[in-house]
Parts: structure tokens; sequence; C-alpha cells
């Protein structure tokens, strides 16, 4: 309670970061069901290998922007362009749509995950790093089944790959709203009055 714009934070993380988990394991089924695609296992290995090549100039260029334009607003933009690949997904119709999609989520899949941290470092008090960050960790992992049930309800239910994914917006939409209603600066005078 002491902490309200760091536990306000870790609660948006904890949505936006199983829509981020949820995509990432079910692409693979995305990419074979929906029907325009149908990737085989050997495209689908060469573009999980373009994602991680590409994920580290990625989170570079994420960190960059971080330092230069503030860690809040990149991170809301970063969330912004995962909502603007969801709704893509749904409308993609060949392959090399697909493949473009894949590039521009390499670029944000580590940025997202290291501008979190960053934030989270800066709302918590010095005394309680490994205790914070421990948390941080079990609570991403303990809530990481919701993402992969929705989508696999949905595709269940509807049989359709495209509704499958569009359900996961519901996630990054939650998670943007209460990461807009932290205040950084705040969350950093919590910590240090909870220091001194």
């Amino acid at each position: 309670r002491r902490y309200r714009m760091l536990a306000l934070f870790l609660i948006g993380f904890l949505f936006y970061n199983d829509g981020i988990q949820t995509v990432l394991s079910q692409a693979s089924v995305f990419a074979t069901k929906t029907p325009e695609l149908s990737f085989k296992t050997e495209e689908l290995a060469l573009l999980i290998l373009l994602i991680q090549f590409a994920a580290l100039p990625g989170a570079i260029l994420v960190g960059f922007l971080a330092d230069r334009l503030g860690q809040k607003p990149v991170l809301m933009s970063c969330l912004a362009v995962w909502v603007g690949l969801l709704v893509a997904a749904y409308f993609v119709s060949n392959k090399e749509q697909f493949w473009a999609l894949g590039g521009v989520l390499a670029l944000v899949m580590g940025g997202t995950q290291s501008v979190s941290r960053a934030i989270m470092g800066h709302m918590t008090p010095p005394e309680h790093t490994a205790e914070f960050f421990g948390f941080f960790n079990l609570s991403g992992k303990a809530t990481s089944f919701m993402g992969a049930f929705l989508f696999g309800a949905i595709f269940k239910a509807t049989g359709d790959p495209r509704a499958a994914i569009a359900s996961l917006l519901v996630f990054f939409f939650v998670g943007l709203l209460l990461v807009a209603l932290v205040n950084v600066g705040q969350g950093r005078r919590e910590a240090l009055e909870a220091e001194g």
C-alpha cells in the first residue's frame, strides 16, 4: 500500500505481459491454422530466427528512445505497436505480410520488456530490489495462463485463429490504461520516502 504507483504499474504489466507472452507462444498456431498463411515448419523456424536476430537491435533502439524521450512514453508507444500488430494480424492475407509483422514484432519485443524493468527499477526502493523484482518475475509467470486460456477458448469455440488473436487485444488495452495512470515521478518519490 505504500507503493501505490508501483502496484498500479505491476498490475498493468501483468496484463500486457500476458498478452505479449501469448502472442509469442501462439503465433505459430496462428501462422499454421490461418488458411491464407499455412506456414510450414521450416518457414516458422526461419521466422523465429529472424525475430531473434532483430530483437537485439530493437531492444537497443527502444533503450535509446527511452533515454531521450522518457521511459513511460516509450513503453506506451511500444504497447500501441503491439495493438497495431494484433489488428494487422487480423487482416493479414499472405505470408509476406506476416513476415513483415514478425520484423516489427522483433523490434518491440525485447524493448518492451527492458523498458518495463527500467520503470520497475525506478520506482523500487533500493533496499527491496531483490524482493520486488523476485515478485515481479514470479507474478509474471503466475498469470501467464490467462492469455493462452483465452486464445484457446476462442479458437476452440470459433475455429477462427483471427478471432483468437484479436481477443488478446483486451490484455493490451487494460495494460495501456493502467500504465497511463502511473505517475513514475510520484512512484519514485514513494520509493525514496519509504527508504528515508
